[in-house]
C-alpha cells in the first residue's frame, strides 16, 4: 500500500519567506521519500496545499500500485477533490460563471484523475493537522523548512 501525506506552509508574512509544500511517501508503512519545494511566487496557504497535492498526483503517475491513498490536512483540497467531477462539469467556474480560485491547478488535478487514469487508483483522505500523525507531521515539517530556507528537500530511502 502506498500512502502519501502532503502539506503546505507559508513563511513569515512580514519578513522574507516562501510559500512551500511538503510530501512524505510511505510504502507498506515504511518511509521511502521526503520531498518539498517552494512556489515560484509567494502564494496563499491554499495554493501551497494544492501544489503539494498536485506533486503527489504527479508522483503517483510513475507508481504501479493498484491502490494509493493521499492524505491531506487541508479541507480546501479534500473538499475540492471530492467534488472534482462537478467542478469539471462547470468548467471550473462558480455559480455565476466566474473562474474559481486556483483554476489552473484544479484543471491539472482533473487531468491527473480523468485523463491519466488515476481515478479509481487514488483515494484522497482528510487527516486532522497537528494531531501527531507521523506522515502529516513530517509533511508539515518539510513544508515549514522549505518555507523558511527556500531550498527544496529530496531524500530517498
Amino acid at each position: 500500500m502506498l500512502e502519501i501525506y502532503t502539506d503546505g506552509a507559508s513563511g513569515p508574512q512580514k519578513v522574507a519567506g516562501w510559500t512551500a509544500w511538503g510530501m512524505a511517501v510511505y510504502r507498506a508503512g515504511a518511509l521511502v521519500l521526503e520531498y518539498s519545494g517552494k512556489l515560484r511566487d509567494r502564494g496563499t496557504p491554499n495554493a501551497a496545499e494544492l501544489t503539494g497535492f498536485t506533486q503527489a498526483l504527479a508522483y503517483c503517475m510513475n507508481q504501479e500500485d493498484p491502490a494509493i491513498t493521499i492524505w491531506v490536512d487541508s479541507a480546501y483540497v479534500a473538499q475540492g477533490a471530492a467534488k472534482l467531477a462537478a467542478l469539471k462539469d462547470k468548467k471550473f467556474c462558480d455559480e455565476k460563471g466566474r473562474p474559481i480560485a486556483h483554476q489552473k491547478a484544479w484543471k491539472l488535478v482533473a487531468d491527473f484523475f480523468f485523463e491519466f487514469d488515476l481515478y479509481g487508483r487514488v483515494t484522497v483522505r482528510w487527516v486532522k493537522g497537528h494531531a501527531k500523525v507521523e506522515g502529516n507531521e513530517l509533511a508539515d515539517a518539510l513544508a515549514g523548512e522549505t518555507s523558511k530556507t527556500g531550498e527544496p528537500i529530496l531524500r530517498k530511502y
